[in-house]
Formats: C-alpha cells, sequence, structure tokens
C-alpha cells in the first residue's frame, strides 16, 4: 500500500512538472523556457525537477510523448470496415479537428520550426507520415480507380492547416465587423459541426467525389 502512495505521489509530480513544463516551452520554445522558470512555476526545487524528469532536453522530450499519448488516438484510428469512405474520412477530419483544439502542439511546432527544427522531434514526423498515409487510403477508397490529380497528402496537409489556422484566428477577429466576419460568426468558432461538414465537403469537391447534402 506504501509503495503504491508513493507510486501515484510520484506520478503526480511527473504529471504536475509536465504540465507546467508544456506550457513554458509553448509560450517560449525550446531555447526561450528556463528550468528555473519551469521548476519555480511547478512550485519544486530545480534539483527535484531533474530528479522526477530530468534536464531541460530530457523535459522537452517527455513534454511531446506526453501531448503524443493526448492526440494520437484522436487520429489514429482503426478504419471501420463497415462504414463508408466518406463516413471514414468524417471521422478523420474529426480527430484532426480534436488535434487542432491542443494549442500547446501548434505552439511548440511552431516555435520549434522557426527556430530552424533542430529539436524537431523525430515522433512528430513519424506521426505526420501516419496520418499521410491514412488519408490516402481514404482517398483511394473514395477514387477507386481513378487517377487524383493532387497528391492525398496535400489535401490533408490542407485539412489540418486549415483546422488549426480557424482554432487560432477566429477569436480574435469577433472583435471586430465587417460582412465577411458576420459570415465567419454565423459558422461559429472553434471546431464545431458547421466546420467540420464544411471541410468534408471541400475534400470530397477537390477529390470530385459526389457527397450527400
Amino acid at each position: 500500500m506504501a509503495t503504491e502512495k508513493m507510486l501515484k505521489k510520484r506520478a503526480d509530480k511527473v504529471e504536475q512538472i509536465l504540465s507546467v513544463a508544456t506550457e513554458v516551452f509553448s509560450e517560449k520554445g525550446f531555447h526561450g523556457a528556463l528550468t528555473d522558470e519551469i521548476a519555480e512555476r511547478a512550485g519544486v526545487r530545480k534539483l527535484s525537477l531533474y530528479y522526477y524528469v530530468g534536464d531541460k532536453e530530457a523535459l522537452y522530450k517527455a513534454v511531446w510523448k506526453r501531448l503524443e499519448e493526448q492526440f494520437s488516438p484522436a487520429l489514429f484510428f482503426a478504419f471501420n470496415k463497415g462504414e463508408s469512405a466518406e463516413e471514414n474520412l468524417e471521422r478523420m477530419i474529426r480527430g484532426v479537428a480534436e488535434i487542432a483544439e491542443n494549442i500547446p502542439v501548434h505552439s511548440m511546432a511552431l516555435r520549434e520550426l522557426f527556430a530552424g527544427g533542430e529539436n524537431y522531434p523525430e515522433n512528430l514526423v513519424r506521426d505526420i507520415e501516419i496520418y499521410f498515409d491514412r488519408f490516402s487510403l481514404i482517398c483511394k477508397e473514395l477514387k477507386g480507380d481513378k487517377e487524383m490529380d493532387v497528391p492525398p497528402a496535400i489535401i490533408a496537409w490542407m485539412v489540418y492547416s486549415f483546422l488549426v489556422y480557424w482554432v487560432v484566428t477566429i477569436p480574435p477577429m469577433m472583435k471586430y465587423e465587417g460582412s465577411q466576419i458576420d459570415v465567419l460568426r454565423n459558422i461559429g468558432m472553434g471546431t464545431n459541426e458547421n466546420i467540420i461538414q464544411m471541410m468534408k465537403k471541400l475534400v470530397l469537391r477537390m477529390l470530385n467525389c459526389s457527397t450527400q447534402d
């Protein structure tokens, strides 16, 4: 029993440190983040931070691993063979939409890329490759033997990039007025049902596939 309590205490402490580290890395990037600040904001001594997780490099890797564990289930689902290609497409778009709401992932990724990508995690690259592969399978199922004019990876990137950009940019735009702002306001903020269905229709039209209205 004592061992279980100790393990839980350690796990809670590691989770607390990683949560704070995620905030700091997303705000300042790898190079701008300081372990002193992470330790102070987490309410632990710097030596305790090293004891529970490790140095800054270990912290950064642990944060990315934690984020990956959070978003992977939303995206890397098993295709339901009992569903149509359009249904699987919608499921994948919903998975991307869920990831789009995870702001720290995009903040950390963009800060790292703008800094030259030296510490860009290899696992994230592999995850993107898996996403492209699964999106390609859906596109092939939708198109059948018909040749695709655009590589599925390009469409997959457009879906991901648009949803992330939508989540990030729409809220601050809502404080302004304008006819096109009103159009966006009517669609709604975040990855709501309206935007998911619009993205599905756009993908199907890019593939020259029919869709049900």
